[in-house]
C-alpha cells in the first residue's frame, strides 16, 4: 500500500467512507476540486467530520486548500529502538521553535487524549452528557426508591417498632438500591453489546476496553448508593406512631 500511495493522485480511505466519496476500491473520488484514485481501503481510518485520507506527501500537496500554506498541522516522527521517549520529547521542547513557529511534542496517548478532548470537542461532549444522565439517573432512581420506602411504609414502621433499628432497615434499603444497580449494569452491559455490535457493522470506531468497563461499574455503583442514601433520608424522618394509624 505504501509503494502504491507513490502513484500520483493516489490515496488510501477508510471503508466506511467510500459511499461518502461516491466511490469504490479502485476507483475515482474528488478532494477540494482535485481528482484521486483510491488505491487501497483500511479499517479504522474512519473520522468524525469528514473521510480522512491516507496519501504522499506530494499528493498531499496537490490536494490541499489554497490557504493551506503554512504546512500541516501535525507531524508523526517514530523513535529509534532503545530511545526514551520521555528525553526525546523533553529535548524537543527545549529546542525552541526550529523557524516555522511555537510548536509541543506529545507522545502517540497525550496527542491521543488532547485531540479528542480538546480539538474535536466530542471528548468533552460526551464527558458532559455522562455527568448530565448520571444526574438525572441518581434523581430518577432516588425517586423511585424512595416510592418503593413510602409504599412499604407501615411494613418498615412494624418492624421499628418490633425493635428492628433503624440502621438495620436503612441497611435493607441500600441493599435494595445495590442490587438495583447490578440488574442496571447487566441490561446496560447486554444494550452496549448490542449497540457495539451495531457499531461495528457499520464500521464506527469505538474504544472500548476493561478501563472503561470498570470506570462504568463504579459508576453506575456510586449512581445506586447515593441514590439508596437518598431513599434512606425518608425512612428516617419518618414517625413509626403515625406511621401505625
Amino acid at each position: 500500500q505504501r509503494a502504491r500511495l507513490r502513484e500520483p493522485g493516489a490515496v488510501i480511505v477508510d471503508r466506511a467512507d467510500l459511499s461518502s466519496l461516491g466511490t469504490r476500491e479502485g476507483g475515482s473520488a474528488w478532494i477540494n476540486g482535485h481528482r484521486v484514485q483510491v488505491v487501497a481501503v483500511v479499517d479504522g481510518l474512519r473520522g468524525l467530520g469528514g473521510a480522512n485520507v491516507l496519501a504522499s506527501l506530494e499528493t498531499a500537496r496537490e490536494i490541499a486548500p489554497l490557504d493551506a500554506r503554512h504546512g500541516a498541522t501535525y507531524y508523526v516522527a517514530a523513535l529509534r529502538a532503545g530511545a526514551d521517549p520521555v528525553a526525546v520529547r523533553q529535548r524537543l521542547q527545549e529546542s525552541g521553535h526550529g523557524g516555522f513557529g511555537p510548536y509541543e511534542a506529545w507522545s502517540a496517548e497525550e496527542f491521543a487524549h488532547r485531540y479528542w478532548m480538546l480539538d474535536t470537542g466530542a471528548g468533552a461532549g460526551v464527558l458532559f452528557m455522562a455527568l448530565v444522565v448520571c444526574l438525572v439517573g441518581a434523581v430518577i432512581t432516588s425517586q423511585s426508591l424512595r416510592a418503593v420506602v413510602v409504599g412499604s411504609a407501615r411494613e418498615y414502621a412494624t418492624l421499628n417498632a418490633l425493635g428492628v433499628s433503624r440502621a438495620a432497615l436503612s441497611r435493607v434499603v441500600v441493599e435494595q438500591s445495590f442490587w438495583i444497580g447490578v440488574l442496571g449494569f447487566a441490561l446496560a452491559a447486554l444494550a452496549s453489546a448490542a449497540l457495539l455490535s451495531v457499531a461495528a457493522v457499520y464500521r464506527v470506531p469505538v474504544a472500548m476496553n476493561g478501563l472503561a468497563v470498570a470506570a462504568c461499574a463504579v459508576l453506575v455503583a456510586a449512581l445506586s448508593l447515593v441514590s439508596g442514601l437518598g431513599a434512606v433520608r425518608s425512612l428516617l424522618r419518618a414517625d413509626p406512631a403515625s406511621l401505625l394509624r
